[in-house]
């Protein structure tokens, strides 16, 4: 009874939970692809829930966004390209809301912009603003979502 018990437990934890995990994809044009992720269809409605990789493309077909999905909800690292391929912004999902942790725009030349932090969806901690040369334009700080006067 053991073993069986182990061996379901080791099947369900391989199998994804019960998940049958599909990849989805939507084009703008054949063999133009707009977006492309992992999903699972919900056990009682049937809708389909994101959970895994997503990429999204601009019609020419460069990198749009990358990142992932838990549950329908974005999670983790995330990161945004321009139309012209530089990267604009990257940035932490956690559970749903954006920029948990740190957050980074970059200016069309890659310099970084400004760079500032997040918890659960709150400004937290030091932003830094740079101008496009990559000196400092302005420091702000916060601390539990409110602008404090800066330590430094």
């Amino acid at each position: 009874m053991t073993k069986l018990l182990l061996i379901l437990m080791v099947v369900g934890v391989w199998s994804g939970c019960g998940k049958d995990i599909k990849v989805w994809k939507e084009e703008y044009s054949k063999n133009k692809t707009k977006e492309e992720y992992q999903y699972y269809h919900h056990p009682e409605t049937n809708r389909r829930i994101r959970d895994g990789w997503y990429n999204s493309y601009f019609p020419d077909g460069k990198y749009w966004e990358i990142g992932t999905y838990k549950d329908n909800e974005r999670h983790g690292e995330w990161i945004y390209f321009t139309v012209w391929g530089g990267r604009e912004r990257k940035g932490i999902w956690k559970d749903g809301k954006e920029w948990s942790g740190e957050f980074v725009r970059y200016y069309e030349s890659g310099r970084e912009q400004g760079v500032s932090g997040y918890v659960d969806g709150k400004p937290q901690g030091s932003w830094v603003l740079y101008d496009s040369e990559g000196y400092i334009r302005k420091k702000i700080c916060y601390e539990l979502g409110e602008e404090v006067n800066c330590p430094y």
